[in-house]
């Protein structure tokens, strides 16, 4: 498959569009066929994009956590999706993301594509949906 990936932590002038090997779900996990991302500027700064939890170095990892697109294949103990449906996602930094044709999420991390939007306005929300100080008035200094 094709894909964007980090060749450094410098930030996103550092992106190389090539092959890379196609994900394989797991236990509990989704294979995404990738119609959206999108793709935050920090990303090739940020720790965890460059390390797992256990703190192992990644080699030339795949940005874009926001996911819109197309469940393919569900790995073994998944239910509540099924192949086809159309999906958004928010998937884990420390993993590779959707910067490419297909990606991998935990099935949890998985939800139904509201039927009222595209895949490029669905893949803006993930992150975004889970900040709620947007919700919150702008206090100014002096006011």
């Amino acid at each position: 498959m094709k894909a964007i990936r980090l060749y450094s932590q410098s930030g996103p002038d550092q992106c190389v569009f090539e092959d890379a090997p196609k994900p394989q779900p797991g236990v509990g996990e989704d294979l995404i066929r990738v119609h959206a991302t999108s793709v935050m500027w920090q990303e090739p700064t940020w720790s965890e994009t460059w390390k797992t939890p256990a703190g192992i170095e990644r080699q030339h990892p795949i940005p874009g956590h926001n996911v819109s697109g197309e469940v393919v294949e569900v790995g073994s103990g998944v239910t509540g999706i099924a192949v086809g449906e159309a999906i958004y996602a928010l998937t884990e930094f420390w993993r590779d993301g959707a910067a490419a044709e297909y990606t991998v999420t935990r099935a949890t991390d998985v939800a139904l594509k509201p039927r009222t939007l595209e895949h490029l306005q669905a893949a803006e929300v993930p992150l975004v949906g889970l900040d709620r100080s947007y919700r919150q008035p702008m206090r100014c200094a002096g006011r």
